[in-house]
């Protein structure tokens, strides 16, 4: 079965006051599953879309609860799996938010002591990020792809070269105007023009009235391929195509 990235839904804290959930990212490769950021409402959306979490890899990006609500959910979730639940995080959600029971029935990495962790044929790096705290982003290099996903940041030109040699960019991107702590549409642009993935995808659009119609204007400023993602979304990262009204998501 290819590889498919599933969008459970928006990131961040708008998407919770909306919608009740900000439940992350599903990216299945060969035979690994790995859930990004499952915050409030990723168990359910996960219920809903009849997604089967399978020896998952859980990745938390920082310990704002709009990205790691769910953690120990999930972990309770998976208990009785015949593997142990890998959990990759940093520090702060290690001591913050994961209970000391719930690190007893995972395996946990701290993204801090293993700056690149091979997984299967999978290798996941550590990439930069800046925010209110501490934070990382993930780079996946997979057989078929590389896929960069920002978490939560400021704009800095060390993103730059972090995000290079990059297919699929996901970029946390929460308003058009400027922002302390995060990205900007003007800050996506900046560096779509310099990196030039295959596809972008943003989310986290927490004060973007309208993500579909800024991302379309990202692919024309930028002449590449933008999309803004929304619940239920799948991308085929070989085709870097997306089936954007399906009802169901296929069961991994």
């Amino acid at each position: 079965m290819g590889p498919k990235i599933i969008f459970l839904g928006n990131l961040g804290s708008e998407a919770i006051i909306e919608n009740g959930s900000s439940a992350g990212i599903i990216i299945n490769i060969e035979d690994k599953q790995f859930h990004i950021d499952p915050g409030p409402g990723a168990l359910i959306k996960l219920n809903q879309y009849n997604v089967e979490l399978n020896n998952p890899i859980i990745l938390v990006s920082h310990k704002h609860i709009g990205h790691c609500n769910d953690l120990n959910l999930l972990i309770e979730k998976t208990k009785s799996q015949e593997n142990k639940t890998t959990v990759i995080t940093n520090d702060d959600v290690i001591n913050d938010i994961i209970t000391d029971y719930h690190k007893s029935l995972i395996k946990l990495i701290d993204i801090e002591k293993e700056k690149t962790i091979k997984i299967g044929n999978i290798e996941i790096k550590k990439i930069k990020a800046f925010h209110s705290v501490k934070t990382t982003g993930f780079k996946f290099f997979a057989p078929e792809f590389t896929l960069a996903y920002s978490s939560d940041t400021r704009f800095d030109n060390k993103l730059i070269e972090e995000y290079k040699n990059t297919d699929i960019l996901i970029l946390n991107v929460t308003s058009k105007l400027k922002q302390e702590n995060n990205l900007s549409i003007s800050d996506a642009e900046k560096i779509i023009k310099k990196v030039k993935p295959k596809l972008t995808i943003i989310t986290h659009f927490n004060d973007l009235e309208d993500p579909i119609s800024e991302a379309r204007i990202l692919a024309k400023k930028t002449s590449t391929q933008v999309i803004s993602s929304h619940e239920g979304m799948i991308i085929n990262p070989r085709s870097y195509s997306a089936e954007t009204n399906q009802r169901t998501l296929v069961t991994y």
